[in-house]
């Protein structure tokens, strides 16, 4: 990321500023981090708190969980969110891969590997995205990552710490490059804290801007609309024209043929 050095001091200035701090619920093993990781990916505790109590409701193993459709497993989460679907499907693909994998819902096969198989292990998986992957690893496989998600891009991107045009790929990259292993934890915290205390308001104001550039790009989207109407416009008038011209160039050719042909015979 361009100006890595100038953000990393801001980055380092900003995380000294939150003080509160929202520890990882406890969790029974690598499965549940999992499931509860996607329920969290660009949401707040609280709402995976309702969601993850909705599963364990409604579902009777992860089994039934893989099974269900996304519409089905967005309910039992009691999610009406727009990300609803998507988050749903994604939880279904990872565990689809799991069975595929090693013939049923479990992720204890993966501790076999090192840290760098590991993590390819779990990034790898189907519906896997940076944010999810990152706090398993972080809670499960003791690698210092910092989970990244669209919101939290964002709002670091609005309170000046990363640069606006950063994917979050990037972003998620950069910040554990920001942050020592052993710090991983307490720095995840403290976003996650920050997050849920702003999500509300952020979420708000990034749906305004949103709104505002959907509707710039729709009064571009009609400009060009108009503009090329214009241009073709102009280009029929002056193929008209031409065709035109040429018309009469031609009959007045064959015009000063006729009579050059009366001369002669007079």
């Amino acid at each position: 990321m361009k100006n890595s050095k100038e953000y990393g001091v801001k980055f380092a200035a900003h995380i000294k500023k939150l003080k509160k701090s929202c520890d990882p619920p406890e969790m029974d093993g690598p499965l549940e981090v999992l499931v509860y990781s996607q329920l969290l990916w660009e949401s707040t505790s609280a709402q995976a708190d309702t969601a993850w109590d909705g599963l364990n409701e409604v579902m009777g193993d992860w089994h039934e969980l893989r099974v269900s459709t996304p519409a089905e497993v967005a309910e039992a989460c009691h999610d009406t969110s727009v990300l609803a679907f998507e988050r749903a499907k994604r939880l279904k693909l990872m565990l689809n891969h799991l069975y595929q994998r090693h013939h049923e819902v479990t992720m204890t096969p993966e501790f076999e590997h090192g840290k760098r198989d590991l993590r390819e292990s779990i990034e790898s998986l189907d519906g896997m995205t940076p944010f999810v992957a990152s706090r398993w690893l972080l809670l499960c496989g003791e690698i210092g990552d910092v989970p990244v998600d669209d919101q939290l891009c964002w709002m670091l991107a609005n309170a000046g710490c990363i640069a606006e045009s950063a994917s979050v790929a990037d972003v998620s990259v950069w910040v554990c490059r920001q942050v020592k292993g052993d710090r991983a934890l307490a720095v995840h915290s403290t976003l996650q804290a920050w997050v849920n205390g702003q999500s509300e308001a952020a979420l708000k104001k990034r749906a305004k801007e949103e709104s505002s550039a959907e509707a710039v790009a729709k009064r571009a989207r009609t400009k060009s609309i108009a503009s090329r109407k214009a241009a073709q416009q102009v280009a029929k008038k002056k193929k008209a024209e031409a065709v035109a011209r040429a018309a009469a160039k031609k009959i007045a050719a064959e015009q000063a043929a006729i009579e050059a042909e009366k001369r002669a015979l007079e």
